[in-house]
């Protein structure tokens, strides 16, 4: 193996996803292989305690190496990822998803080799039960904040913000900054997406589909309840709203969708605690504490579009959000 050290380090982390792993795999590794040859690219993967068949699938393809994770949890996963890692960039990537393999080409190894831009913000494809969405900019190439550029307060609308596996890092500007990924219930991508777009300069928008994300998986720890969860969602929509104030990626229609994102989340977190046997006199009061109207009135309705308009009506109310949470949970 080559002494010089990969472009992007390629970050998985995995909790029992034996049903899904090879997918992902099969996805993008042949299509990359010699990529990896070449030390361009290397692949980590973060086992978290897999008592599945996980670890054996894995160790199914030669290049990829494995590390256990001595704790728990997706943020030690991850933050052990940024240790291990040698590449100038990260990118992390759930276990229950997929890459575009194709899309990872020698043109784009150019664009990381080429530009020294703070992050990558890559075009992804949202999919659930057979429909999907896709996120993806109409502009193309790298930008400076450092500059008055009227797309900046765009981007977010047109790709996701508070995820992290639409963005490839730099992993200087990651040590740097001593970031980390927070040790939360739920938002600990979007809590670190907050720190890091604080000191990003340069952002290199790739306009393509790199990656699909399944939304609701089996494995998603969604429908399961925490008692940290909602603080945590509270923090992030508390905390994207005074970015909001001082960060020219983000305005007011980009903070106000992670609000009403958060609200919703709580809602969920509430029918997870009752186990879903849970009344509309209950809920109401659960999601009417004062925090919570405080965090509603800062959603801004003004440059909304029709979706996420009528998402932001149902996350302020708390008899809509029962009756849009209870399909949701019925739906599953």
């Amino acid at each position: 193996m080559s002494n010089i050290k990969p472009l992007l380090s390629i970050i998985i982390s995995t909790h029992n996803n034996s049903k899904t792993i090879k997918r992902l795999i099969e996805s993008f590794y042949k299509e990359i292989f010699s990529l990896i040859k070449k030390n361009e690219i290397e692949i980590v993967c973060i086992d978290d305690h897999s008592v599945d068949n996980s670890i054996k699938i894995i160790s199914e393809y030669s290049e990829i190496s494995i590390h256990k994770l001595h704790e728990h949890g997706i943020s030690n996963s991850r933050n052990l990822g940024i240790n291990i890692a040698k590449g100038k960039y990260l990118w992390f990537v759930d276990a229950d998803d997929e890459l575009v393999g194709s899309a990872i080409d020698t043109q784009f190894i150019n664009k990381l080799e080429s530009y020294s831009a703070d992050i990558f913000l890559l075009g992804a494809k949202k999919v659930n039960k057979g429909n999907t969405i896709e996120c993806v900019n109409k502009i193309n190439g790298i930008y400076s904040l450092n500059k008055k550029f009227d797309g900046f307060n765009k981007i977010f609308k047109d790709n996701i913000l508070n995820c992290s596996w639409n963005k490839i890092y730099s992993t200087a500007l990651i040590k740097k900054n001593n970031l980390k990924f927070q040790k939360i219930a739920s938002g600990e991508d979007a809590l670190f997406n907050c720190d890091y777009l604080d000191k990003v300069n340069t952002i290199y928008i790739v306009n393509r589909i790199m990656y699909i994300y399944y939304i609701n998986s089996t494995t998603s720890s969604k429908w399961s309840w925490d008692l940290k969860k909602t603080e945590a969602s509270l923090e992030v929509a508390e905390r994207v709203f005074s970015l909001k104030n001082n960060n020219l990626l983000i305005n007011d229609e980009i903070a106000s969708r992670i609000i009403i994102d958060s609200l919703i989340g709580i809602g969920i977190n509430i029918f997870n605690k009752y186990e879903n046997d849970l009344t509309l006199s209950v809920f109401k009061k659960e999601y009417s504490d004062s925090r919570l109207k405080h965090i509603k009135s800062c959603i801004k309705f003004n440059d909304l579009k029709k979706s996420y308009f009528l998402k932001g009506l149902i996350a302020k109310s708390p008899i809509l959000s029962y009756f849009y949470i209870k399909k949701a949970v019925l739906d599953k």
